[in-house]
């Protein structure tokens, strides 16, 4: 029910900016949201052209380098010289 509600509020922005005259509009949301928008876009007259699946977050944890490690000593340096 949280995504339904979710999406006709985006779905009520979505017709505002249409009313205005926009010809470019995104929506950013996650999968879970996709099978409900598609049927509300098409009620709508639209059409799928392309799928495209970019992802939202990279969750590969970056391993600190040797320079992070002597930034973080001389900013703790730094704050003992003070």
């Amino acid at each position: 029910m949280l995504v339904q509600d979710r999406n006709v509020a985006a779905m009520k922005v979505v017709r505002e900016q249409l009313g205005q005259g926009k010809k470019r509009l995104g929506l950013f949301y996650g999968a879970a949201h996709m099978p409900d928008f598609h049927r509300r876009m098409t009620k709508l007259g639209f059409r799928p052209k392309t799928t495209t699946w970019t992802p939202a977050w990279n969750l590969k944890i970056k391993k600190p380098s040797q320079s992070d490690d002597l930034i973080l000593l001389l900013r703790l340096l730094q704050r003992l010289s003070q």
